[in-house]
């Protein structure tokens, strides 16, 4: 039998004999068309490799498409997978297989992403301007990085041949990362400035630090204003994300029960409808506050910000914003002025101590 289910998975297994060798394992799919897709490639490219002594491989495109819907067709980066793959495949060659891939065909890749330009504006410019800017070192990167991520798990998981690819030696070095936060006077305008349904999206964003994925689609289901609870889903590498529960206080409560509360149903709205995007108020918004440069994740580092000059630990930030390790929250730490004195007063302490025991050992050679 060539394709069959395991009752411990819902994935498709193949297993096939060619010339006395056995392959088998699993599609990582668990729609049959598709595996027999998969399975018949790996029986072509058995045979291939059973008649020029070479390991089975895969296209670039066909790489990436069974990376996706075996890996991460549920993820939240599923969609920026896809595009990454067509650039990627634009560029390399979607028939390149992936065995020919190698660190001179990934360094060529990087040197023509770095000399392609893209068209953009930041919230507050010019929307029609829509400035031409370099792709950035970041985004290149985390192209490259996909691609190495599909080769491995190929490699891995299909026991196939795949190029080698000094990885370390191909990554750009990347600019600090932007943080850009509102003072309280930028904050009061763009408050003042914004469109009715869309303050209370920004105060939420304030007193939460959430992504605008999270506001724009929080239910009232998720609410529990009794406990000052809220439940929700966040962005993580755990297919479908992971739960995630922040505190209500007073003034996010006070906020919550102007827009409701209800059983269910969207607690951002416009006219009675569930607000998607608030991608077009915001740039107006920050266009009539005179906020240049500012996007709407931004808000999200302006929480941040302003609680790691409040005297918040970094650790406490961490578990209110949901990051996966502490080293994404420490970008904030440049920004903790209160710890920062202290360190210095404790400094300053320790030298005073010191100069005194100096002072008195002086004065007792003196007296003798």
């Amino acid at each position: 039998m060539a394709l069959y289910q395991r009752d411990d998975s819902d994935h498709w297994w193949y297993d096939f004999t060619l010339k006395g060798r056995r392959f088998r394992g699993s599609t990582q799919t668990a729609c049959r068309e598709d595996a027999q897709v998969v399975e018949a490639k790996l029986r072509h490219d058995a045979l291939m490799g059973a008649i020029l002594g070479q390991r089975a491989s895969l296209t670039l495109d066909e790489a990436f498409g069974w990376y996706y819907k075996s890996h991460a067709a549920h993820l939240p980066y599923g969609p920026t997978l896809l595009y990454m793959g067509t650039t990627l495949s634009r560029i390399i060659g979607k028939d390149r297989s992936l065995r020919d891939i190698s660190t001179p065909i990934v360094a060529r890749y990087i040197a023509k992403r770095r000399g392609e330009m893209r068209r953009g504006s930041f919230p507050g410019e010019d929307p029609e301007a829509r400035v031409r800017r370099p792709m950035s070192t970041a985004s290149i990167n985390r192209e490259v990085s996909a691609l190495r991520a599909v080769m491995n798990r190929a490699a891995r998981h299909l026991e196939i041949e795949v190029g080698k690819v000094d990885w370390k030696a191909l990554k750009l070095r990347e600019a600090d990362i932007r943080v850009r936060y509102l003072s309280n006077e930028e904050a009061r305008r763009l408050l003042n400035a914004s469109a009715d349904h869309l303050r209370p999206i920004i105060e939420f964003a304030l007193l939460t630090g959430c992504r605008a994925g999270n506001i724009l689609t929080l239910d009232w289901s998720q609410i529990d204003l009794q406990h000052q609870v809220i439940q929700m889903k966040i962005k993580s590498k755990k297919q479908g994300g992971k739960n995630h529960t922040i505190p209500a206080p007073a003034e996010l409560v006070k906020l919550l029960r102007r827009l409701g509360p209800e059983e269910s149903g969207p607690v951002f709205t416009l006219k009675g409808e569930p607000v998607k995007s608030v991608k077009k108020a915001f740039a107006a918004a920050c266009r009539r506050a005179g906020v240049p440069n500012f996007r709407f994740h931004d808000l999200r580092h302006t929480a941040a910000s302003w609680m790691v000059q409040s005297g918040v630990p970094l650790q406490v930030v961490k578990e209110i914003l949901g990051h996966e390790v502490i080293t994404t929250t420490m970008r904030y730490a440049h920004m903790d002025t209160a710890a920062k004195s202290q360190a210095m007063d404790a400094l300053a302490s320790r030298m005073r101590h010191a100069g005194n025991a100096t002072a008195n050992k002086s004065l007792l050679r003196k007296v003798k």
